[in-house]
């Protein structure tokens, strides 16, 4: 992750050199505002932006998508956001393979559940936490793949549909943190089925 993470800093600082370097033919300058900058990734990007938004005094908010919240990090004390999806519990297949049995998964399963739990009351920065359950959404309902494989009208436009409320959410989210604008999506209680929004800390 901090390799990733330096990366992102290593743009964001070419962003601000660019725009200081008084091209103004060079790309987006004059379109990005350096006062308010967020990150967002996915997977394994979600972690890096996360790390980013903690070791960078320039980024002002982050959201990590279905990329886990890790145990062994300090959450960072700006607004963030977790969005993942539900993830089906481990098969007998699976645990054989580990040589688990189901009664320990799940006390392993219920452990790691608490320590999360408690680990975002205390997020400093204040965050949310969206998850998402609905059939068709999954890891890769966050990128373009399912809209690109999609086979028939049906299959593309489930996937469009999933891609425009991950979308939804992610704009409320820096609309707010960044643009300080009111977000509705954010702010009053979520009656769709399958989501869940939940608030910790300073997240009004």
């Amino acid at each position: 992750m901090e390799t990733w993470a330096a990366d992102i800093q290593f743009v964001i600082g070419q962003l601000a050199a660019l725009e200081n370097s008084g091209r103004e033919a060079a790309p987006f300058v004059g379109r990005i505002d350096l006062r308010n900058i967020g990150t967002w990734g996915h997977s394994l990007g979600g972690r890096a932006a996360h790390r980013a938004c903690l070791v960078d005094s320039r980024t002002k908010a982050c959201l990590n998508a279905d990329g886990g919240i890790p145990e062994e990090a300090t959450l960072p004390a700006k607004p963030s956001m977790w969005i993942d999806v539900y993830h089906e519990p481990a098969t007998d297949a699976q645990l054989a393979v580990h040589k688990i049995t189901r009664k320990e998964w799940e006390k392993f399963h219920r452990a790691k559940l608490a320590a999360t739990e408690q680990r975002l009351r205390a997020c400093p920065g204040g965050c949310y936490r969206l998850t998402i359950k609905m059939l068709g959404i999954d890891h890769y309902s966050f990128t373009d793949s399912p809209v690109l494989d999609a086979e028939s009208k049906e299959d593309l436009d489930k996937a469009v549909r999933s891609l425009q409320l991950i979308e939804g959410y992610t704009v409320a989210f820096f609309d707010k943190h960044l643009k300080h604008q009111a977000t509705p999506l954010l702010d009053q209680p979520t009656t769709s089925a399958g989501i869940t929004l939940e608030k910790y800390g300073k997240a009004p």
